[in-house]
C-alpha cells in the first residue's frame, strides 16, 4: 500500500504544478508541455505498476521520488518562469553573408539522393519483420545502401537538428528561400524513414519531439495563415507517423513472450523511468564515473571512456549489479555518472545558465538560429527525458556537434557582418 501511497504523491505533485501553472499563465505554452508530459508520464507509473511483474519485493521509500521531482523542478524552473515570453518571441531571420542560402544550395543534391535511397529501403521493409530487424547486430539500413547513400545520408544525419529548424526559416523568410522548405522537410523525412526500417521508435519520436519544439518556439514568427496550413499538415503527418509507430509496436509486442497487454507494454516507455530509479538507482553505492552521459566530454580532456554502448552497458551491468537497458529518467542516468550530490549540484549549475542564457535572450527581444537550436535541444532533454537523457551515448553526442558548429560559425559571421555595416553607415552619417 505504501508503494501505492508513494507513486500517486509523485503524481500529485506534478498535477498541482500543471494546474497552478495554467491558472497563472492562461496558456500551455513550453512550461505547460513539460508539466503535463510529467503528469501523464507519473500517472502511467501507476498503471505501469500495478500491471506489471518485478516490483512484488521492491519496497520503495519517499525521498527517491521527491529527489527525482526536486531535481526535475530545478532544471525546468528558468522554462516555466519564461515560457510565455520564448513563445512571444521573434527569430531573427538574417543571411547576410548568404551562408543559409548557400548552405542550401549545396545540401540540396545530397538530401534529394539520400531521401530516394531510405524512402526505397523503408517502402520494401517488411513491417511484419521490424522486430527482426530491430534485434540484429547487423547494420540492416547500411547494407542496403549504395555508396553515395551511404555518405548522403551520413551527411542528413550530422546536421538533422538543424533541418526543422532550416524549414520554418526557409517558410517565415520567403522568397527564394521558400521553395528550399520542400527539400528541409525530405531531410527530415528521411530521419523518420531511416527509424522505420530501422525499426527504432525512439528515433522517430525523438524527431517529432523535437519538430514540434521548434515549430512552438518559431510559431510567433509566422503568419495566420502559415500557421493554419503547418496545423493541419501536422494532423495529418502525425497520423501516419502514428502508423509507422503502431507497426513496430505491433510487430515488437507480437515477439513478446509474456501475457503483459499492449497499454502495459507502451506504459513502459512513459512510466517506467521514476519507478525504476526508486527500484535500482536510489541505493546505488558506486558510480559510472561519467561514462553514461559524458564519454564525448572525457574523450576530449583524454580519459578513458566508453564510446561503445553495448560494451558500457555490459561492464557497469556487472560493476553495479543493476539493469543498464531499461529507463531510469535523465535525472536517474546522471545521477549514476554523479551521485546524489553531484546530481543536485549539476541540476542547479544546469538551472542558473539556462536563466542567464534566457533573460538575455528576452533583454535581446529576439532569438537567433543559434538561441533556437541550443534552446530546442534543452526542452527536448526534458520533454524526452521522462523515459532517458536523450544525448547520454556517446555517437548521438558526436552527431551534435556539425549543428553547433554551424550555428555558431552562421552566429559569428552574421554579427561580424552587422558590426560592420552598423560602422559604415555612422560613418557615412558622420559625413
Amino acid at each position: 500500500m505504501d508503494n501505492y501511497i508513494y507513486i500517486n504523491a509523485y503524481a500529485l505533485g506534478w498535477i498541482i504544478l500543471f494546474l497552478l501553472f495554467i491558472i497563472k499563465n492562461r496558456a500551455l505554452g513550453i512550461g505547460g508541455i513539460i508539466l503535463l508530459t510529467y503528469c501523464i508520464s507519473s500517472l502511467s507509473s501507476n498503471y505501469f505498476y500495478t500491471n506489471t511483474i518485478g516490483f512484488e519485493r521492491t519496497i520503495f521509500s519517499f525521498p527517491p521520488f521527491i529527489f527525482l521531482f526536486t531535481c526535475i523542478f530545478i532544471c525546468i524552473l528558468p522554462l516555466l518562469i519564461h515560457s510565455k515570453e520564448l513563445c512571444s518571441l521573434q527569430i531573427k531571420l538574417t543571411d547576410k553573408m548568404q551562408i543559409v542560402y548557400i548552405f542550401l544550395l549545396l545540401c540540396t543534391p545530397i538530401i534529394i539522393e539520400g531521401f530516394l535511397e531510405i524512402s526505397y529501403i523503408a517502402f520494401k521493409t517488411n513491417s511484419t519483420k521490424l522486430v527482426n530487424i530491430y534485434e540484429s547486430e547487423v547494420d540492416i539500413i547500411g547494407s542496403q545502401l549504395s555508396f553515395i547513400g551511404r555518405k548522403t545520408l551520413a551527411i542528413i544525419r550530422w546536421f538533422q537538428y538543424l533541418w526543422p529548424i532550416l524549414f520554418f526559416y526557409c517558410i517565415a523568410k520567403g522568397n527564394k528561400y521558400k521553395k528550399f522548405s520542400i527539400i528541409m522537410m525530405l531531410a527530415f523525412i528521411s530521419g523518420l524513414l531511416e527509424g522505420y526500417a530501422g525499426a527504432s521508435r525512439v528515433t522517430i519520436i525523438r524527431s517529432i519531439f523535437y519538430f514540434l519544439i521548434v515549430y512552438i518556439l518559431f510559431k510567433s514568427s509566422l503568419s495566420i495563415k502559415t500557421i493554419r496550413i503547418i496545423n493541419i499538415c501536422i494532423i495529418v503527418s502525425i497520423s501516419l507517423i502514428g502508423g509507422l509507430l503502431a507497426l513496430i509496436t505491433i510487430s515488437r509486442f507480437n515477439a513478446l513472450s509474456s501475457n503483459i497487454d499492449i497499454f502495459t507494454w507502451i506504459s513502459l516507455y512513459t512510466g517506467e523511468g521514476e519507478l525504476r530509479f526508486a527500484q535500482h538507482l536510489w541505493d546505488l553505492k558506486e558510480t559510472t564515473n561519467g561514462d553514461t552521459c559524458f564519454s564525448l566530454f572525457k574523450q576530449i580532456l583524454g580519459l578513458d571512456t566508453f564510446t561503445d554502448l553495448e560494451a558500457r552497458r555490459a561492464f557497469y551491468e556487472m560493476k553495479l549489479k543493476i539493469p543498464t537497458t531499461i529507463f531510469y529518467t535523465y535525472i536517474g542516468d546522471w545521477y549514476q555518472d554523479l551521485g546524489a550530490s553531484g546530481t543536485i549540484l549539476f541540476c542547479i549549475a544546469i538551472a542558473i545558465i539556462q536563466e542567464k542564457f534566457i533573460r538575455r535572450i528576452i533583454k535581446r527581444k529576439y532569438l537567433t538560429i543559434c538561441n533556437l537550436l541550443f534552446l530546442s535541444m534543452i526542452i527536448c532533454i526534458f520533454i524526452f527525458g521522462i523515459m532517458y537523457y536523450v544525448f547520454k551515448s556517446y555517437m548521438v553526442q558526436v552527431l551534435i556537434l556539425p549543428n553547433i558548429i554551424w550555428a555558431i560559425i552562421y552566429n559569428i559571421k552574421n554579427n561580424k557582418k552587422y558590426k560592420s555595416l552598423k560602422i559604415k553607415n555612422y560613418a557615412n552619417y558622420a559625413k
